[in-house]
């Protein structure tokens, strides 16, 4: 920035009398000096003030962009959670859905990103037990399991749930993460998403 010229009087004015804007730039007083600027000065003073003004507008206007979305925020806006997603073991999540008043509906037991090679159907079996103990089921219905190739899918149900669960060992897939298993509650059904 071009500092201004201090001149003890300007155009026969001395320091401290009221002036008028000359031909040769704008005047400011100051205690004991009048300040001259060129029209090239206060031209690039005028261009810095309008990059701060629309710096802070941009800033003000970007800043819910950028903001991080807090599950309060979503909450207010969309209504309580109708999901959610737990980590039950390294590499192994729960995803639970719920219907009205928040009565669990479907619980879905799936490879995470950093899914183990391989997941044993012996852990699938520990989780859905872990989870729905047998006693808690219901007195049983129906068992099959259907088979496309290698992969197989077993079915039971129960009173008040049906399990779905794979019927071997799962290598788990992370372009496509099918379920290990599913537990559907027969007293509701899931909240439309």
């Amino acid at each position: 920035m071009v500092a201004p010229r201090h001149v003890d009087s300007i155009h026969g004015l001395s320091t401290g009398q009221s002036f008028e804007q000359k031909d040769a730039g704008a005047c400011l007083h100051t205690p004991s000096r009048v300040a001259v600027f060129s029209l090239e000065e206060q031209g690039r003073q005028m261009v810095n003030h309008v990059r701060v003004l629309l710096l802070i507008a941009n800033a003000a206007w970007l800043s819910p962009v950028f903001d991080q979305v807090d599950a309060n925020a979503l909450r207010a806006r969309y209504g309580p959670r109708t999901a959610e997603v737990f980590d039950l073991r390294p590499g192994i999540t729960l995803s639970v859905n719920y219907g009205d008043n928040r009565q669990i509906c479907k619980l879905e037991i799936r490879p995470a990103r950093n899914a183990p090679a391989v997941i044993p159907a012996a852990v699938i079996q520990q989780l859905v037990d872990e989870l729905l103990p047998p006693l808690t089921r219901g007195a049983p219905k129906r068992q099959f399991m259907a088979c496309a190739g290698a992969i197989c899918w077993s079915l039971a149900e129960y009173d008040a749930v049906i399990i779905g669960q794979s019927g071997g060992d799962v290598t788990p897939n992370p372009e496509a993460p099918n379920p290990l298993a599913v537990i559907q509650f027969r007293s509701c059904e899931a909240s439309k998403q």
